[in-house]
Parts: structure tokens; C-alpha cells; sequence
């Protein structure tokens, strides 16, 4: 598939010109594999998994990461689809440019691809190891939170999931540094610089007033118990004051969680269901401390930024 972005540098703007090794204005270094994939300024994030990921890729494993693409497939068939379907109701598929942020193995680029969007990825960790055999990989970056290589109001929807609350952390825990609000909402601000005015950008991360959080570190019959002032999470509170004079309206979690946890499974997946099915049905729930998830739609306002 042709690339028909003109990537620029993140720190100066410029356009970049992918055979010249660095940004020729401002000389933020970057390169591009054999495979089409673009990577700024060396971006790598060692997360935990980077040692065993990297052995397998060596020893020719690719299928190391085959659970991750199994819940990507679902999530998109699930959440991600029926979400751009609804907010992209009548127009061209191909008219719509989509960014992933944190896309991990990078199949939901895949499918939508397939699906008729115009999409590109980005991400920095493990997973982009992987990246090579995927079926677009010149539709891959590998960049950091602070260097998206794409030009302002370029994207139609920008999603990134699960992504936020490792911004501002040290290193990949759950420790946070010291400037880790503005680290984050620097990092929002980039994904807004890159959304067109009027577009539409989708975040979410676990809830920080819902007391179980499934995704992280379990400390209690395999999930991780937390009180409200855990920041390390972000509440739909934190996502009005991030995203402040953008429309923001909170999204129902149903078929967010399909295959990603124990919490889909068995008997208590079925009361999970039950309750998501709940929160589907009473709207003014849906951004309350009962539910799991901090998922938001924010429409970028045309005066903002």
C-alpha cells in the first residue's frame, strides 16, 4: 500500500525526508527499516516483556504475541467498528483517517485497513518487534508520546487505549514522576494537535473512582484493588479538566472487555456482562464511579489549540 502521509519532524515541523538519516532543519535523528517503518529518534520503550518478546523474535517466534492479537481482532470487531460506524455514519470509508496510538502488534491497522479506512499506527514498546510481518508495516511508527511524526489536523479519529496511564510513570510501572500531569496532558495535547478540528478522538483507560482495575499488577484473586486517589489511573473528572473546552461525552463500556480478562469468563463473566449490559442502558452512569472504565469521544473543538 502506497504512504501517502508526509511525516514531519516532532520538534521543528518540517517535512522529512525519509533516505536522509535525521530531520535536515533541526536534525532529530530517524530512520526507516527495509520493511517501510519509521523510527524517530531511536524510540524504544523497555517495557516488561521486552526481553522474553525479543527472544522470540529471535529464535523466529512470531506468534509470541498471538493472545494480544486475539483480543485486538475482538476489540475491534466489537468496540471499534460499531464506535466509527456510529461516528461516521454515512461517510467514504477511505475518506477517513484513523491514527492508532499504542497499537500495539499493530493488527487493529490491519483489519481496518482492510475495512476501507486510511489508518496508521503508532507505538514504541515490545510488540513493534513484531511489526515486520505484519501485512502494512509502512503504516507502523515507532515514536514516543512526544514524538508523533505527523503533520497537525491530519487525522479524522485518533484512538489510544490503555495508553494514558503509562504516560508520566517511571519507566513501566506504576510509580509516577514527578511531572506526570503534565506529561500527560502534553501527551493529549499532541494527540489533539494531529486530530482535525471537528474530528474526533477516543480515549480510555481503567477508571480511577472504580475500585477494581483487571489490567494491572493483580493483588487480590488475580486484579488489583485501588482507592480513588490512586493516580496512577485517570477518572472521567481527570479527562473533563485534560480535554477542557472540547466536547467530551463519556462512552458505555459493552463490548470494550470482550476476551482481554478472567472478567469475561465463566460465571463472573457473565455477571460482568450483565452489569456492562446496565451501564449500557442508563447513560448517566456511564461517567459515574460505577463504571470500570474512563472511555471518552472528545470532538475536537475548531476554536481550541
Amino acid at each position: 500500500m502506497e504512504n501517502l502521509v508526509q511525516f514531519v519532524c516532532p520538534r521543528c515541523k518540517s517535512e522529512l525526508n525519509l533516505t536522509a538519516g535525521s530531520c535536515s532543519t533541526c536534525g532529530l535523528p530517524m530512520s526507516v527499516d527495509s520493511s517501510g517503518i519509521l523510527t524517530v529518534a531511536g524510540a524504544m520503550f523497555r517495557d516488561h516483556d521486552h526481553a522474553a518478546a525479543q527472544k522470540a523474535f529471535d529464535e523466529g517466534r512470531y506468534d509470541y504475541y498471538s493472545h494480544d492479537e486475539q483480543v485486538n481482532i475482538r476489540f475491534i470487531n466489537d468496540f471499534t467498528t460499531p464506535l466509527l460506524d456510529r461516528v461516521f455514519p454515512r461517510q467514504d470509508r477511505s475518506q477517513v483517517r484513523i491514527l492508532s496510538v499504542g497499537c500495539g502488534v499493530g493488527i487493529d491497522i490491519e483489519m481496518l485497513i482492510d475495512m476501507g479506512y486510511d489508518a496508521w499506527g503508532a507505538d514504541c514498546g515490545s510488540r513493534c518487534l513484531f511489526w515486520p510481518n505484519r501485512k502494512y508495516p509502512n503504516r507502523l511508527t515507532r515514536c514516543m508520546d512526544d514524538t508523533l511524526p505527523f503533520p497537525n489536523a491530519h487525522f479524522d479519529f485518533v484512538m489510544a487505549h490503555q495508553v494514558l496511564e503509562h504516560v508520566g510513570v517511571v519507566g513501566d510501572s506504576m510509580e509516577l514522576a514527578p511531572d506526570w500531569k503534565d506529561r500527560r496532558q502534553r501527551f493529549l495535547s499532541n494527540l489533539l494537535q494531529v486530530t482535525k478540528p471537528g474530528g474526533f478522538l477516543n480515549v480510555a483507560t481503567p477508571n480511577r473512582l472504580f475500585p477494581i482495575d483487571p489490567g494491572h499488577a493483580p493483588n487480590f484473586w488475580g486484579i488489583r484493588v485501588h482507592g480513588p486517589f490512586d493516580r496512577f489511573l485517570t477518572s472521567y473528572g481527570d479527562m473533563n479538566r485534560y480535554f477542557n473546552g472540547h466536547n467530551v461525552k463519556a462512552l458505555s463500556p459493552l463490548g470494550y472487555y470482550t476476551g482481554t480478562s478472567c472478567a469475561t469468563r465463566g460465571r463472573v463473566g457473565k455477571s460482568f456482562l450483565a452489569y456492562q449490559k446496565i451501564l449500557d442502558r442508563i447513560p448517566f452512569l456511564q461517567a459515574s464511579l460505577f463504571n470500570p472504565l474512563a472511555n471518552v469521544l472528545v470532538q475536537r473543538s475548531p476554536q481550541a489549540l
